[in-house]
């Protein structure tokens, strides 16, 4: 019964597939079943075969006794030998590690991120003991100590001081009226200066663990105006006419007109008050006459300084005529 090729089965998920050698060849798919069902299949009559072998043997195949008989009996001797028993003598080595050490060193040339480290190499204690064999055991020597001493950490850390100006305010400038100088005119009474905050920064370095505290500083410069003074002085032209002496009145009192005009700066564009006054006079045997003269600058308001200076030409004008009289 040996030989025969007994169909197989494969249960693959819910289903059982079956492949029989004696159908190869069938299809393609039924052949690529070999490498996936048969042979590593199951089949019940290939399992059982040889129960029905055994059978066979036993009903149909003829027994065979078999007798054996002793003729001679032979002994032999051997020898004892010594045994041998092993000690243990090898070295023992014991390496203890020597951790090293970590130092932190602050560095105010370096900017601030700047990091180098140096060392770092663990030391080693070496302990060995040897054995020696002493009857049937193993006796220890005195141990052997070498120790290699450990390398320190160096770790050196930036903590140059920053500083940077932020927060920039631009110069402002600003215009000042001055009544000293002539329209038309500029001058700098002050020079301005930028505005801004210095901030410095500054690190800390903690030489045990090696952790950089910031810290924060802003020193706040303010800005400086520049001063400009522009002339804003006023001119004042006084006219004066003198006319024959009435018969009437020998000794009329002088007529004064003030005009005010305006006059636009060239430089700054705004218009600035220039008075005129014309004062009438009497004077006997000369014929009219008229001339003009700058006055003082402007201080108070139009209308003040034109009462002020016609005043001021009659109080002159008063003074000549009283000295042409006498």
């Amino acid at each position: 019964m040996n030989g025969i090729a007994y169909r197989r089965y494969k249960k693959i998920g819910d289903t059982v597939y079956s492949y029989a050698p004696a159908y190869a060849g069938l299809n393609p798919e039924y052949d690529a079943m070999k490498e996936t069902v048969y042979d590593v299949g199951y089949s019940p009559v290939e399992a059982s075969e040889w129960y029905w072998e055994s059978m066979y043997q036993k009903l149909f195949v003829p027994q065979i006794l078999k007798e054996i008989v002793v003729d001679k009996v032979e002994t032999k001797t051997t020898p004892a030998q010594n045994g041998k028993v092993l000690v243990g003598t090898k070295p023992k080595v014991q390496v203890e590690v020597l951790p090293y050490q970590t130092y932190y060193i602050a560095d105010d040339t370096k900017d601030y991120g700047y990091r180098i480290e140096i060392g770092g190499v663990d030391g080693q204690k070496i302990t060995t003991t040897t054995y020696v064999l002493v009857g049937q055991e193993a006796q220890a020597n005195e141990p052997s100590i070498r120790q290699e001493a450990a390398i320190d950490k160096v770790v050196t850390l930036g903590t140059k001081v920053k500083q940077a100006q932020v927060d920039l305010v631009e110069v402002r400038t600003v215009y000042l009226d001055d009544q000293s100088l002539e329209m038309g005119t500029e001058l700098e009474k002050q020079a301005g200066s930028q505005g801004y905050t210095m901030r410095t920064v500054t690190y800390r370095l903690n030489p045990e663990t090696g952790e950089i505290t910031e810290t924060v500083t802003d020193v706040v410069t303010p800005m400086v105006e520049r001063i400009v003074l522009r002339g804003s002085k006023s001119v004042l032209i006084v006219e004066t006419e003198v006319l024959p002496t009435v018969k009437d009145n020998p000794n009329p009192l002088p007529k004064a007109e003030v005009v005010q005009t305006l006059h636009k700066d060239p430089v700054t564009t705004a218009e600035q008050p220039i008075l005129t006054a014309t004062v009438s006079k009497f004077n006997q045997g000369t014929a009219p006459s008229s001339s003009k003269e700058t006055a003082l600058p402007k201080t108070g308001s139009t209308s003040g300084l034109a009462l002020s200076l016609l005043g001021t030409v009659l109080l002159a004008l008063g003074l000549a005529g009283k000295k042409e009289v006498e």
